[in-house]
């Protein structure tokens, strides 16, 4: 016999419906040098195909973590979490465990050439919960720990980029969102702040990250295509992230993020994603730091370069997720660098993780445990 978590036909229940699209997650990770988000994927099939037969889609809020998307990004550009379209219900969340492996080639000029000075390798953790305060309104923590290598010919600074592994706890990054509109294109703004975890190296290839302190500004928006592919959904995040002035300039900056995906079983979706980050009035490089013998140079502008550099990408990608019963998930990713200008240009960025459904005493009680219990009427004494 199968449940309504595993029947999209079956409606009985609606928050196993609810439930089963909860467990359905994906972690984020966010790592050194150009990073800073910790953002997020969960298959969001129960939540769709529920809401084809049931109007409880109008009332349920669902989380939908860009977690692939802000791995990458956390990567290569000092940025906030993604956000998500969709918040848990009431007393419902979920823990997230990601693990990231990514790895730079070259490094971006401000005209978009690829340069080699050096090899990159960043591996990191990340753990997050992810929690409905009301069916509306969600929070989130995360705190990424990262390590990372760099060997080359021109280290920034000794002994963190000697060859060995150094790092740490990265930033905080606490956020909140609130759902405003659901049919028929879910629609959430949210906020974001980052706060570095301790006062670690920032100057260097290696380093765990930027250091910076950041707020966010954003709306995430997501639907699906009803009417030409019933089987695919769609996700997109705007935000406005502004970081404190550093040497003069404020590099505030846009990041972008759009996702597509297809539920091929009850279990199993394929993804694709983009993520991009513009930035505004950032130094370009090398032109901006008075370079004479490129990059060796130590002077104060350049020893913050990675916190003002005027930092650009664009990064492609795709991946699957995997549902594991009710309350587990698992996931996985791989993109790369397409574009990208005054910052690190990633080969390949591997997402892994699982992630773990759970409800409170304050949750919503579901409609099997609030149903009379059944009296025989056919018993003969």
């Amino acid at each position: 016999m199968r449940s309504a978590l595993q029947d999209p036909g079956n409606t009985s229940d609606p928050s196993q419906c609810e439930r089963a699209a909860l467990a359905r997650r994906t972690g984020s990770i966010s790592s050194g040098q150009d990073l800073g988000n910790p953002t997020k994927r969960s298959s969001i099939s129960y939540l769709f195909r529920c809401s084809d037969s049931h109007p409880v889609f109008a009332r349920v809020a669902i989380i939908r973590r860009l977690f692939l998307l802000t791995l990458v990004a956390s990567f290569l550009i000092p940025a906030p979490l993604f956000s998500q379209a969709w918040t848990p219900p009431k007393g419902e969340g979920y823990i997230a465990l990601v693990f990231g492996d990514m790895f730079v080639k070259d490094h971006f000029l401000s005209s978009g050439q690829r340069i080699d000075i050096g090899h990159i390798r960043t591996i990191g953790l990340v753990e997050s919960i992810h929690y409905g305060i009301t069916d509306r309104l969600g929070a989130s923590l995360s705190l990424p720990v990262v390590a990372s290598k760099y060997y080359g010919p021109d280290p920034h600074q000794m002994p963190v980029d000697d060859g060995n592994y150094h790092g740490g706890t990265q930033d905080f990054r606490f956020g909140l969102q609130y759902n405003v509109r659901r049919r028929p294109v879910v629609l959430t703004p949210f906020t974001t702040v980052v706060v570095p975890s301790r006062d670690y190296i920032y100057y260097a290839h290696s380093a765990v990250g930027t250091h910076q302190q950041e707020l966010d500004l954003g709306l995430a928006a997501a639907g699906r295509f009803e009417r030409w592919l019933p089987s695919a959904y769609y996700q997109a995040t705007y935000s406005y992230g502004v970081v404190p002035v550093v040497t003069g300039v404020r590099p505030n900056r846009s990041h972008m993020s759009l996702e597509g995906g297809y539920f091929v079983t009850r279990y199993l979706t394929l993804r694709l994603v983009a993520d991009s980050q513009l930035t505004y009035g950032g130094f370009n490089i090398p032109q901006d730091f008075q370079i004479s013998d490129f990059p060796l140079v130590a002077n104060d502008r350049w020893r913050h370069h990675d916190q003002s550099a005027n930092i650009n990408a664009l990064n492609l990608g795709g991946g699957f997720d995997l549902a594991v019963g009710r309350r587990w998930g698992v996931f996985a990713a791989l993109t790369t660098s397409i574009w990208g200008e005054n910052g690190h240009a990633m080969r390949t960025g591997l997402t892994t993780g699982i992630t773990w459904s759970f409800r409170t005493p304050w949750a919503r009680p579901s409609q099997a445990e609030m149903a009379p219990p059944v009296t025989s009427t056919t018993h003969v004494h």
